[in-house]
């Protein structure tokens, strides 16, 4: 038993030793415990991918930085009109971090990135459990956008700042046990394991 335990700290420590950087030069764990989403009533856990996913202010942000991201877009959503969102390019590090108002990791599916926006989904388990929505959604700061072509489904964004990014208000969400649905809004190469 002892021996054992003697490999499982020296296997843990090595796994700690070995965590990859962010592209703003920080260490994090390949698999965080923070790093999950709910998908049919179970957890599942990310990997961290290379490349973040930002909304910044397109008026303030330097060139320099502009040019390291590979994509920009507007977004409806973001009710400020110099608000945009944008992935970066592999491995880069945006400087002007004062101009960038929400970051997110991106996450790797069998070697593809992919992104959480900063949106999510959540379907109530009655039509009058909106108030219920409309409770928490002001108690994490985020905005009820509109309900979804479905029945009982609702698009929720987070306001800048939010009290946290999409992917924990998701799971805060879900985890309350007040929704039959929330889950994260991705956008990229992401594969679905049933």
């Amino acid at each position: 038993m002892k021996r054992f335990m003697l490999f499982f700290v020296l296997c843990s420590t090595l796994l700690i030793a070995c965590e990859p950087i962010t592209p703003n030069g920080d260490q994090y764990p390949v698999v965080s415990a923070d790093d999950y989403y709910w998908y049919e009533g179970e957890k599942i856990y990310l990997e961290r991918g290379n490349q973040e996913y930002i909304i910044y202010d397109d008026a303030l942000l330097s060139e320099i930085d502009k040019q390291k991201l590979e994509m920009s877009e507007s977004d409806s959503y973001l009710e400020e009109p110099n608000l945009k969102w944008g992935i970066t390019k592999p491995n880069t590090v945006i400087e002007d971090l004062e101009h960038v108002l929400y970051r997110m990791p991106s996450y790797t599916s069998e070697g593809t990135n992919f992104f959480v926006t900063h949106s999510f989904l959540v379907k109530l388990k009655d039509s009058d459990d909106l108030s219920i929505l409309q409770n928490m959604a002001e108690q994490y700061n985020v905005k009820i956008v509109k309900e979804e072509l479905f029945p009982l489904w609702y698009l929720l964004v987070c306001n800048l700042p939010s009290s946290s990014n999409a992917l924990d208000i998701a799971n805060r969400f879900y985890e309350s046990g007040k929704f039959a649905v929330s889950e994260p809004n991705f956008m990229g190469g992401l594969v679905l394991h049933n």
